[in-house]
């Protein structure tokens, strides 16, 4: 009996994880006990025999200890699964409530499986839940903020509209944008109450042009470079007119010299700006619309004009040039 007993606690205490201490074996009379016999050759020590009552009184105690240790562990067994129950219940509801993942849970519940209800499985449970109630208390201080932010958003709804039209204003007239597109959009929100939906309009807006600006970047900057050569050819043909220019000597002479050498090379690079300029301007225009100068007409007309109209001023000038030689040798024949 002592025996049966004694193997349901260790099967009990090795589910719980705790460590048992064997029973002692009994000692029965009628086995030999040579082996307690001294070696120095010494009279060997007598056992005292047990009677067949104090035999009695051992056997009921051992069961009695055994069945004590049983039902102790049998207890023991019960608060944990009950504890863990508990426990259990209280992170799948805020694994719900926090929507973690299948994967992380599944994971969790592996990990515990092969703790069953040993000390580990409970240290890894509260461990989830500390760290789950960590993120609750996050989640709670996040909606206490949100509904702060909400609140004042209402109260400033129409300053900030104000502050994202000043911005709308300003990348309008950065970017040379049409009369008609800035209409369009004033139209639509003149008689609109100023409220969150106005405020995500005028959002929505400031990003599409501020996408817009940051990939229009690049083109106007070539289409500044191209504006400063055109100024630079205006000024060299003003220099170049000069023909005493050449006569001059001195250190004012040579500085203009260079100057007039400076823009001849600068000038040089224009035709392949003006073919790069035009095929960014083509690529562009089919996406984004045409892209303006400052008085509203398309730029690339604007560009295809000023190379016809410098051409023909230069032809003109030519014409010109040789006009006033032919009338030279003229009188110089009369």
């Amino acid at each position: 009996a002592v025996a049966a007993i004694d193997n349901a606690s260790r099967a009990l205490a090795f589910e719980l994880g705790e460590e048992l201490e064997r029973s002692e074996p009994e000692c029965h009379d009628d086995e030999p006990q040579d082996d307690d016999a001294p070696r120095d050759g010494s009279p060997r020590r007598q056992r005292r025999r047990r009677g067949p009552q104090s035999e009695l009184y051992v056997g009921v105690d051992a069961v009695e200890r055994a069945e004590e240790r049983r039902s102790a562990l049998k207890k023991e067994k019960e608060q944990r699964l009950r504890k863990l129950s508990e426990l259990g219940s209280e992170i799948s509801l805020l694994w719900e409530r926090l929507e973690v993942p299948e994967t992380a849970q599944r994971k969790f519940r592996e990990m515990c499986k092969t703790s069953s209800i040993r000390p580990a499985t409970f240290e890894l449970g509260q461990a989830e839940l500390a760290k789950l109630r960590a993120e609750l208390r996050k989640g709670e201080l996040g909606q206490a903020e949100l509904a702060k932010l909400r609140a004042e958003l209402r109260e400033r709804v129409a300053e900030l509209v104000e502050a994202r039209r000043r911005k709308i204003r300003f990348l309008w007239d950065d970017m040379d944008v049409s009369r008609e597109e800035r209409a369009e959009f004033e139209e639509i929100n003149e008689d609109t109450r100023i409220d969150e939906d106005l405020l995500v309009a005028h959002e929505a807006l400031l990003e599409k042009l501020e996408t817009k600006r940051a990939n229009l970047q690049p083109i106007l900057k070539l289409v500044e470079r191209r504006e400063e050569l055109l100024d630079a050819r205006v000024k060299l043909e003003k220099i170049q007119a000069d023909p005493g220019r050449l006569m001059r000597r001195g250190r004012g002479a040579a500085a203009e010299r260079r100057a007039e050498m400076d823009l001849e090379a600068q000038l040089k690079t224009l035709p392949k700006l003006n073919d790069l300029l035009t095929k960014k301007i083509a690529d562009w225009e089919p996406k984004e619309g045409p892209l303006l100068w400052k008085n509203g007409d398309r730029y690339l007309d604007r560009l295809e004009q000023t190379e016809k109209d410098w051409s023909d001023h230069l032809k003109q000038a030519k014409a010109l040039k040789q006009q006033h030689a032919a009338a030279g040798k003229e009188n110089l024949k009369i």
